[in-house]
Parts: structure tokens; sequence; C-alpha cells
């Protein structure tokens, strides 16, 4: 007989769920072994609380919210989905006769989705496939406690850095150590399991089994994360619960609209919440921390017990780093850039991606990591990477060499992507590298408008070397008389002068847009730069910084030193120097460097 049961969730009111047969017998099942209560002690959001501290929900409550669902659909007499069918690919429990019913197989199947979840969710995901990378006697050991048939899933899974698919092999190992205690319930949940993550691409109930599963989880992640979280929406779950009747094909069976807009609503969260530049920050930080944590449980005697001991609900290092954590950076000063993979690129990963936490604190080493931290992120559908980073130091000197070595960093990690990759943020990205730099020379709380009219060409430019720098500058001269006035052709035009004037032979960006300076709290712009360069790869106690000012008309140079001279003694920071150098008799630039008596 069905069991039912209730529970106030947070922001959405009370619920109620029947369990059936099969879904009881396992919830009871896994109840022995402290997963119900690791659901309610562990947050759904994972280490991001730390970001987002009043998303508080727990994973027993998404756990619930999805059973309730499936509870919905179950009892709706005009659902044409087959829940009620009987299916027998993954053979029965010991106690019941029957096979279990397509509602039966999605309710334990939420129970088992979720089991294998730690605190810190993806962070510590990410932490433990680090370890496996890297440790193979704990790999040898943690695959020697699978079922043989489930090896090739771990070896697919840490090959690939997969942390979204990682909980499921915590599941199966946890599973194969409670064999002694009912193996006919192990049996039955691992086929489930493997049902999931490998089906048989050839069985229409497999596929409708997994296809239905992914659709309830998403409307329950986006109904509870969206409550939670700084979105300026939320998914009314009352609202779908009311219109079972008119919204289950439009939900459950057809591509619609309603589709769509789950999706949609998806990506605003991942964009804002799950993926933002805080969320990546924090979770390489917490990957840190629970890496060096697991590291510090495993005894030197390492074995599947040892493993196990770890992994399980009861054990209790997991607390140790239970309490909300206060962000360590400077959340004005930190940047993110977006990039895009293609299908066949996702088998064949670019080599950061391949172990992120490793990469993210050898990139800290070199930034110092006492001043900077850096997250690196690929979203669970894998056509999507954020790599964001954030300043630490208060010390504004310091602050502005690290600023330089982000940059660098940034401009490395891009050639990891394929360059016929659809990057679609390319000219957003270069844009909010060069505003980061403006910041840093600038202050930090300043607002930039980099503007650009020539519309086939971009106006940010990423060099290694004069050659290169003065081909694209030539490319865009190419076709500016199409968009641009004849004053704004001599900005560009005098920037190549200022390039060859230079000389230098490393890493150059140079924008040759209008740039306008805004002041904090202000929509009236307080200085608008010509034309601007940046080596972030110099010693910073030379010039490494140059602010462009051309006047076309003759003896221009004058009033182009003095509105330099005007502009930027302003706004730059205290910690820098200029130096304004004649160009040519219609132009000057402004040479800054970091002060010496304030080096650190």
């Amino acid at each position: 007989m069905p069991k039912k049961i209730s529970y106030n969730v947070p922001g959405i009111g009370n619920l109620t769920a029947n369990l059936f047969n099969y879904t009881i017998n396992l919830y009871d099942f896994i109840d022995q072994y402290g997963h119900i209560k690791r659901f309610r002690r562990i947050h759904q959001l994972g280490r991001l609380i730390d970001v987002f501290q009043g998303a508080h929900h727990n994973r027993y409550e998404y756990v619930f919210l999805q059973l309730s669902l499936i509870s919905e659909l179950c009892a709706n007499k005009n659902s044409d989905l087959g829940l009620s069918g009987k299916r027998e690919f993954c053979g029965k429990m010991s106690n019941d006769s029957k096979y279990p019913s397509t509602g039966e197989l999605l309710q334990c199947l939420v129970l088992l989705n979720n089991m294998g979840y730690l605190e810190g969710t993806f962070s510590t995901s990410r932490a433990w496939l680090t370890l496996l990378k890297e440790q193979k006697s704990i790999y040898k050991f943690f695959k020697s406690g699978l079922d043989p048939i489930d090896r090739p899933f771990l070896n697919e899974v840490v090959e690939n850095y997969d942390y979204y698919r990682f909980h499921l092999v915590i599941a199966l190992f946890q599973l194969q150590r409670y064999k002694r205690k009912d193996n006919h319930m192990v049996e039955f949940a691992t086929k489930l399991l493997r049902v999931y993550t490998n089906p048989d691409w050839s069985n229409i109930q497999m596929i409708q089994l997994r296809k239905l599963y992914d659709t309830i989880r998403q409307i329950s992640f986006i109904t509870l994360d969206s409550i939670y979280a700084p979105v300026p929406f939320n998914l009314d779950l009352s609202s779908i619960l009311l219109n079972f009747d008119s919204l289950l094909e439009s939900l459950f069976i057809k591509n619609t609209t309603y589709r769509i807009a789950l999706h949609n609503l998806e990506q605003v969260l991942q964009n804002s919440v799950y993926m933002s530049s805080d969320s990546c920050i924090n979770t390489a930080r917490a990957s840190e921390i629970m890496l060096v944590q697991i590291e510090k449980h495993i005894p030197v005697t390492k074995g599947i017990t040892d493993i196990q001991h770890i992994l399980s609900p009861k054990q209790s290092f997991e607390n140790e780093i239970h309490d909300v954590l206060e962000l360590d950076w400077i959340r004005e000063r930190k940047i993110i850039q977006e990039f895009r993979l293609r299908p066949q690129d996702r088998d064949n990963l670019p080599e950061p991606l391949k172990n992120e936490v490793r990469w993210e604190m050898e990139i800290r080493k070199k930034l110092g990591v006492s001043r900077a931290r850096v997250g690196l992120l690929v979203n669970a559908r894998k056509n999507t990477v954020k790599l964001a980073f954030g300043i630490t130091t208060i010390d504004n000197h310091q602050s502005i060499r690290v600023a330089l070595k982000i940059c660098s960093e940034i401009i490395k990690f891009k050639s990891y992507i394929p360059d016929n990759s659809p990057n679609l943020r390319a000219i957003d990205n270069d844009e909010l590298l060069l505003s980061f730099l403006l910041k840093s020379i600038f202050g930090w709380n300043k607002r930039f408008i980099l503007e650009n009219k020539n519309r086939t060409s971009k106006a940010v430019m990423i060099s290694n070397g004069k050659t290169s720098m003065i081909k694209q500058l030539d490319e865009y001269l190419k076709s500016s008389p199409d968009y641009l006035n004849q004053d704004e052709i001599f900005e560009v035009q005098k920037m190549k002068d200022l390039i060859n004037n230079l000389n230098y032979s490393g890493l150059t960006i140079a924008f040759v847009g209008g740039a306008k300076l805004f002041i904090e709290n202000s929509n009236d712009g307080s200085a608008e730069f010509d034309g601007i360069v940046f080596f972030p790869s110099i010693n910073p106690l030379t010039n490494f910084g140059f602010i462009l000012e051309a006047k076309n008309y003759n003896k221009g140079v004058t009033d182009a030193k003095a509105q330099l001279n005007d502009r930027i003694n302003k706004h730059i920071s205290s910690e820098l120097e200029m130096t304004v150098i004649e160009l040519n008799n219609r132009s000057a630039f402004a040479g800054i460097k970091l002060k010496a008596d304030n080096t650190v």
C-alpha cells in the first residue's frame, strides 16, 4: 500500500507525496545507512551557500519535491505517460512479487540519484576527481569497490572530469557495500542506476523513463533555486500542479514553448547562480579546501574500507566545513570570461578542463596565493566554459600587478579553446578584459563604456608583437570609411603610429574605439580616451599602459597634452605615475607605470 508523507517546503508550502511499495522499501533501506539524514543536512546548492547565504534549502526538500511531482503525475487520470505500466528491465526486490511500475522506478531513481551527493556537491566531486586522477592507488581501490560492470563508467567519468555525474559513481560504490544486508535490493537499485547512466537506446521504455526523470528534476531545481537565488523570476509550482491536466503534454511529451521556457530559465540560473563569477571562484575555493580534507583523512594504509569511511553519510569530517565561509576576494575586483565548446570538442577537452582543480591551484601560485583566486567551470552540457578571477589583496599596488597577470593568464587560456569554436561572447570577453585593466588603474569603483562604431571589426585587439597588431589595425582601417568620420579614422591612424613608436614585441592589448569613464553613481562621463594600449606581461615599474589623444588639426599636440594631463590626473590611482609624451604635432600619449617607491 502507498504511504502518504507530507513536508512543508519553504517558499512553496505544504506538499504531499504518495510513496509506492518499491519507494518505501528503498527509502527505508538507504535510511539505515544515514542517507536520509544526509539529505536533511546538506545544502542543495552545496558550497554556493557561501555566495547566496539565504539559499539554505537542503537536499531533502529537493528530493521531496521530486517525489511529490511524481506522485501527482501518477494520480492524474488524464496522464498518458504509462506510469502504471510494469517494467521488467530492473528486476524485482526480494520482498515484492510484482515488477515495479514506471512511477515507482521514477521515485526510486530520485533517491538513488541523490544518495551519492556529498557535502559541497560538485565542488567535492571535483576534489575527488583530482585525487583519483593523481593517486593511482586510490583510483585502484575505488575501482575495485565497484561491480566490474560499472568500472567502465568510472573510467569515463574520471577521464572526462565529469563532476556532474560523479555522484552516480559514488552511489554505485556505496550500494556495493550494502550487499550483505540485502543483495536483491542492491541488484535492483544498481540496475536502475545503470538504466539511467547508460540506457539501452533501442528500449523505448528506458528512454521514456530517463526523459521523464530529467524533466521532473529540471522543474524541481528551477522551482527551488529560483526562490532562494537573486533572479527576477521564480517557477510557480502551485500553478503547475493546478494546471497539470493542460500542461502534461506540454511539459513532459512535446518540445513546446513550455520546454523551451524551462531551458531558458535554466540558462538564466546557470549564468546568475551556478556559474556566476562569485560562484565559479567559490567552487574553486571549496574544491581546494575539500581536496586537502580528503587527503588528510585518507590513512597511510589505503583500501576500500578507508574510502567508504570517508564517503559514508555517517562520517563526521564533512561537518568541519559545513559552516558558511565568508568570501575572501574583493567582489568589485573580479572578472569573468565565457567560452563555448563545439560538440566534437567535448570528448577531447582543453587541457585545463581535464583537471580543473589542479590547474586552478597552479595558476593561483603564479598569481600569488594570498593575492588572487581563480575558478574554472564547465556546465553540465559541456558547451559552456566559465573562467573567473577574484583579487583578494586590499593593497592597490599589489592589485594592479595581479590584474595585469590575470589578463595575461586569460589570454593564455584562450589558446586552449579551439580557434574555430563558436565563441559567441568573444567580443564581450575582450571588452570585459579591457574594462578590468582600466579599473585597475583608474579605480575599481569606476565604470567604463566601450564604443565601437565599426560594425565589421573588433575595436579590442590582442596580439603577440607589433607586426600582428599593425595588421589588425590595417584591417580595421579598411572598413572604417563605411562607419567612421575623418576624425575617428585619424585616431586609428595615430594608434598605428603609437604602436610603431612603442616598438614592443610582447603581449599587447589595444583599443581603437571610444572609451568613456564614469565615476560611481553618475551617468555623466568624466573622461573620454581616443586610444588605449596595455602591455600586461611587462614589468609594471616601466610604462605598461598608454592612453592616446589625437587632434586632427595643425599643432593639435598642445591641446592633446593638456587634455591628457587634465583627464588622467583626475582619476589615476595614487600608486601610479604618468608621463605625457608627444607622438607628433597632432597627437600625444600618456605612459603609465607603478611608482617605484611602493614596490612590494
